[in-house]
């Protein structure tokens, strides 16, 4: 028996809704009308979109900037202290051999000019002399430095005489000071006379190992400071020849100065 509405009283409304719609999610959500509202555009406002995505892109951009300003600064900052060489020639025989690919550093000899401390009573005497971030050329050291004969060119060879010192030559011994100089890294034979030269300061004596076709102090005279490119650290190729700092420290007195008594052209490191 269905229910009747009261005698006068208004028809009761029952209202018709549809039946929940199901999601892709698998939950059930009723029916809502969509809510219409105004375009950002008529509002006066950006779009919401358009302003997110030119945000992502400015935060895209920054950082891509950032990362070649890294790149950037990692390559000049590996440019001005490592640079690699090839060795075009024969006169480092045998610690360097034809078409051996080095790398040179050029941070060793970082120099400094502790000139701005000057105005300081107590050391600026002590300031104005030639200081390095590290240290100076060193006997033994192998060294790169500008051909002074050719523009453009560079020449690798062997520190055997300091700023200071006097370096001869007597049948093939290279004597400083008057004591002999040890070389253990010479094995092919030669002699050879040569005058002492007393080695300026701010100046280098050099040899090369193959003392029998090298170009070097003997005929361009003791190499400036200025002049070297930087202090040889590794030979990297071929991998057969791989050798970290094929230098040899001889230290500045004995045991390796002992008392005694009174080319084929090396071609550039390129």
């Amino acid at each position: 028996m269905s229910e009747s509405a009261a005698p006068g009283a208004p028809p009761k409304f029952t209202p018709h809704l549809p039946a929940p719609r199901r999601g892709w999610e698998g939950w059930s959500r009723p029916h809502s009308s969509p809510i219409l509202l105004a375009p950002e555009a008529e509002l006066g406002a950006p779009a919401f979109g358009r302003t997110r995505g030119g945000r992502r892109l400015l935060h895209g951009a920054l950082l891509v900037a950032r990362d070649l300003a890294i790149v950037l600064l990692l390559f000049l900052l590996v440019r001005a202290t490592v640079e690699s060489f090839s060795v075009d020639g024969f006169s480092m025989q045998p610690t360097l051999q034809d078409r051996d690919r080095v790398l040179v550093n050029k941070f060793s000899y970082l120099r400094i000019d502790p000139s701005f401390l000057g105005w300081i009573p107590v050391v600026g005497d002590e300031l104005s002399k030639e200081r390095f971030l590290i240290h100076g050329p060193r006997r033994g050291d192998i060294v790169v430095f500008d051909d002074p004969r050719f523009q453009g060119e560079e020449i690798v060879k062997r520190v055997v005489g300091l700023p200071g010192e006097t370096v001869e030559i007597r049948q093939g011994n290279v004597y400083v000071n008057g004591r002999r100089l040890e070389e253990p890294y010479l094995d092919i034979p030669w002699f050879e006379n040569r005058p002492a030269v007393f080695v300026t300061p701010g100046h280098y004596f050099v040899l090369g190992d193959n003392r029998t076709a090298s170009v070097d102090s003997r005929s361009i005279g003791p190499v400036p400071r200025a002049a070297i490119v930087g202090k040889l650290s590794l030979v990297y190729w071929p991998p057969a020849r791989f050798t970290i700092g094929p230098n040899l420290p001889l230290g500045d007195t004995p045991p390796h100065l002992q008392d005694a008594t009174p080319q084929a052209v090396a071609q550039p490191a390129r």
